[in-house]
């Protein structure tokens, strides 16, 4: 029996997005799963395509993919209003304040990561030095290593967790803009907005788990830009420069805003279930390469390496990236 692949991922996915809301309103599983962090079954599907290939076999490696891209939709909606009502859900701005945390970097060069909790987190750049302020449940600072080269936010593999376990809470940063950052931000719920306009970055790493968020790179410098959005939302602002990067979306969307007279070339790979809308804005087509009519000429050139599964990377999107 001949089985067609593609309706063999759409039936797996269907099954599995439907199923979880039933069983969690069943009791059978418990209403609190953090679904987003099931998506490295993505990673274990892929695998056990490209080991088995076009084998009877390989279709295993799809149908877990799609799978686990139901599972994750499935959860979302299982919470009441999908990934809109979780994100809203879990934003805020109660707590108790902290008192502010300040330093500075020496040398020309800094890393900076952040591993963000429920809640809502806004980032700026400015002056000399960086800072951290916000509020807690309880008031209390979030886990900060600090040194002269380097700023950690977090607490080994839980994250910082300002917000607590009623998943509110706030948390400003604020870095420097004399030094050249490498950023690397993840946000698990909540929302995030990251200002980040004519900041230096030698290079921007986004983890989007579950969250809204918001990145405005507008006049930054940017060499490399990494975006993941895991069952999350991600609309960037994208500098007029030259760079590059890559954009993955799994069962959530990214969207870009690109400078006019800025030429844009994205290459986008095979998925399961994923979509985009560069045809409809007037991109040209040329195996898994997608330009635009001004990208042979510019001076200024993005390129950019995409793959959506069960989720969507969208150009120009109305409304814009704010």
């Amino acid at each position: 029996m001949h089985v067609e692949r593609r309706f063999l991922n759409w039936g797996v996915f269907l099954i599995a997005a439907g199923a979880v809301p039933l069983a969690v309103r069943a009791g059978l599983v418990p209403a609190g799963v953090r679904w987003w962090e099931l998506w490295p079954l993505l990673l274990v599907g892929w695998g056990i395509g490209l080991l088995l290939g076009r084998t009877v076999f390989g279709l295993l490696g799809g149908a877990l993919v799609a799978a686990a891209i139901g599972i994750v939709v499935g959860g979302l909606l299982s919470t009441g209003s999908g990934l809109g009502g979780f994100a809203a859900g879990c934003g805020g701005d109660s707590g108790t304040a902290f008192a502010a945390q300040t330093g500075t970097f020496s040398g020309d060069r800094a890393t900076v990561q952040l591993d963000g909790g429920c809640g809502r987190l806004d980032m700026s750049v400015g002056g000399t030095s960086w800072q951290v302020s916000g509020a807690t449940r309880d008031g209390a600072v979030p886990t900060i290593d600090a040194s002269t080269t380097a700023l950690r936010i977090g607490s080994g593999g839980r994250g910082f967790d300002p917000f607590g376990a009623n998943g509110t809470g706030s948390l400003q940063v604020r870095l420097p803009e004399n030094q050249t950052i490498d950023l690397s931000v993840t946000a698990n719920g909540g929302t995030a907005r990251l200002g980040l306009a004519k900041s230096t970055l030698g290079q921007a790493s986004l983890t989007v788990n579950g969250a809204d968020t918001r990145a405005d790179f507008t006049g930054a410098a940017l060499a490399r830009l990494s975006v993941t959005a895991n069952a999350g939302n991600a609309r960037l602002t994208l500098p007029a420069a030259s760079l590059t990067g890559s954009l993955t979306a799994n069962a959530g969307s990214i969207a870009i805003c690109v400078p006019s007279g800025t030429g844009l070339r994205i290459q986008m790979s095979g998925s399961v279930l994923g979509g985009s809308n560069f045809e409809q804005r007037g991109l040209a087509h040329d195996g898994e390469s997608w330009t635009t009519a001004d990208y042979a000429s510019a001076t200024t050139r993005i390129d950019l390496s995409a793959t959506a599964n069960a989720g969507s990377i969208t150009l120009d999107p109305e409304g814009g990236c704010g």
